[in-house]
């Protein structure tokens, strides 16, 4: 659990201030609440990205595969050994693309937007709706082809470098959506 903002000093980057670098899970709504932020992570109408973000997941762990196998094709005495690892490779890269889109998802409350990733190491990151100062709709071409899109919101304190709030793969007109409403609970 970190804050941004405040002032900086020699020892703190961009004026970020610790308040608990692990917690338990089960801790983590009372130190939310602490930090003022009167909210449990499980208690929130978590929403899951598109279904076909696991793919474009998988996607970036076939091009990792592929220069990793091509990288054991060149060395002679490894060369056979390459088909074998390329397809382990591709199994372990299709499993953890399952496990990272499931472990992605967003929620919106009445005064905060929360996002969660990482099936190895998790994170939830969460903004005050009035402390939003842009959100951005951001896509690839990839995105745009897939239908989909990232939400991107940047909040008062946050400077560059520091962890920025982002929603990747979700279906286009929810993010759309999604960005007009940020846009207008920060407007107020």
């Amino acid at each position: 659990v970190e804050t941004a903002g405040g002032e900086s000093s020699a020892s703190e980057k961009g004026g970020r201030s610790w308040l608990a670098p692990i917690c338990p899970a089960p801790r983590l709504g009372e130190i939310l609440t602490q930090a003022q932020f009167d909210l449990d992570p499980e208690s929130l109408a978590w929403e899951p990205v598109h279904p076909r973000a696991r793919w474009r997941i998988f996607k970036e762990g076939l091009i990792v595969s592929a220069v990793l196998a091509a990288v054991l094709a060149a060395i002679p005495h490894v060369r056979w050994w390459a088909a074998a690892a390329l397809v382990l490779l591709l199994l372990w890269a299709w499993r953890t693309s399952i496990w990272s889109a499931s472990a992605l998802g967003w929620a919106v409350s009445q005064d905060v937007i929360a996002v969660r990733h990482g099936w190895w190491k998790k994170t939830v990151a969460v903004a005050r709706l009035s402390k939003i100062q842009s959100v951005t709709l951001w896509e690839t071409p990839f995105d745009r082809r897939a239908g989909m899109a990232r939400v991107r919101i940047d909040t008062a304190g946050r400077s560059e470098g520091n962890h920025a709030v982002s929603i990747p793969y979700l279906h286009r007109a929810t993010a759309v959506a999604l960005r007009e409403r940020l846009a207008a609970a920060a407007a107020t």
